[in-house]
């Protein structure tokens, strides 16, 4: 598997979304972001990072008021 062509390292991607190191890693790990493994660190796309926050975006309403 190749790098993508615009590859964030692992800071970025996890600022990017904006969670933690360590949530980034389980959602690598669970295959909801695809990355590159580059030697010791990994690569991650910014456009896979985009369908990612696309896939878990919130729509209006859609959160019951108790």
């Amino acid at each position: 598997m190749a790098v993508p062509p615009d590859p964030m390292t692992f800071g970025q991607a996890g600022r990017y979304v904006g969670v933690s190191r360590v949530l980034l890693r389980r959602l690598i790990d669970e295959d909801e972001i695809p990355a590159v493994r580059d030697g010791r660190t990994y690569r991650i796309a910014q456009a896979d990072l985009d369908a990612y926050i696309e896939r878990h975006r919130m729509q209006p309403g859609s959160i019951p008021y108790a």
